[in-house]
Order: structure tokens, then C-alpha cells, then sequence
């Protein structure tokens, strides 16, 4: 459950850009993308190892399957305590004072713009009005 976490937490500091780590810090970018991907790190290394103790066991002849998933849970464990305490003490040390984020702008009045106001039209022009088309087709012998 925890490496679930620490993945979610991980990807999400690489697409924000911050990790809180307290009330009062964070972590910003670069710091937050090296924390992030240390928390990342667990998975692939843990399916690098086993693919290679099971590459290592067909190759020995070994057949004794629970000593080797005994094995690859005990080596995923270290790998995931390594990752996990290098980036929390990464996190702590790289942290820094939260910084206000600009107040953003309230949204406008209306939520559909087919329903907001239209500007009235001139009348006074329709007669000077040019209803030509303003597509130009290749029939069209202006000089261009």
C-alpha cells in the first residue's frame, strides 16, 4: 500500500513541479524531480531484479519457487526502504518555505458564452455595405 502511495506521490510531483513535504515547505523544481523519480525508482528496479533472479534460477536448474519469491521479496523490501528513505531525507533537507501562489482571477459572470451580451450592430453603414464575396476562386482576374 505504501509503494502505491509513494508512486502516486511521485508522479504527481513530476507533473506539478512541488511536493509538499510540511504545512510550511515544499519542494520545487529540480529538487521535487529527483525526489519524485527516487520514489518512482522501486518499481523498475524491483521488476530488473526479478527478472533476473528468475533468468539466474532457469539457468542454475533451480526448482525450488517460494525460496526464490522468499528472495525477491526480501531484495524488492531493501530496495524499496533505500528509495523510499533516501528521497523522504532528500525531501526534508531540499525543502523550502512555501511561496504564495499568485490569487487567481475569478471567472467571468458568464459560464455560457452563447448567452452573454452581444454588442449592437451600426445601421448606419448597411448602405455603404460591400456584398461581394471574400473568397478569392481561381475564376477571380483581380492581379494579386
Amino acid at each position: 500500500m505504501l509503494g502505491i502511495i509513494l508512486l502516486i506521490v511521485g508522479i504527481i510531483g513530476l507533473i506539478k513541479g512541488k511536493i509538499s513535504v510540511t504545512r510550511t515547505k515544499e519542494l520545487r523544481r529540480p529538487a521535487s524531480i529527483l525526489v519524485s523519480l527516487l520514489f518512482i525508482a522501486p518499481f523498475p528496479l524491483q521488476i530488473l531484479v526479478g527478472a533476473g533472479m528468475g533468468t539466474q534460477a532457469v539457468v542454475d536448474g533451480e526448482q525450488d519457487i517460494e525460496l526464490l519469491k522468499a528472495k525477491a521479496s526480501r531484495i524488492g523490501l531493501v530496495i524499496f526502504l533505500i528509495c523510499f528513505l533516501a528521497g523522504l531525507g532528500l525531501a526534508f533537507v531540499l525543502a523550502k518555505p512555501k511561496i504564495q501562489d499568485a490569487p487567481k482571477r475569478k471567472s467571468a459572470d458568464y459560464d455560457d458564452f452563447d448567452d452573454r451580451p452581444t454588442r449592437p450592430r451600426s445601421t448606419e453603414n448597411d448602405a455603404d455595405r460591400d456584398d461581394r464575396p471574400r473568397r478569392r476562386d481561381e475564376l477571380d482576374d483581380r492581379p494579386r
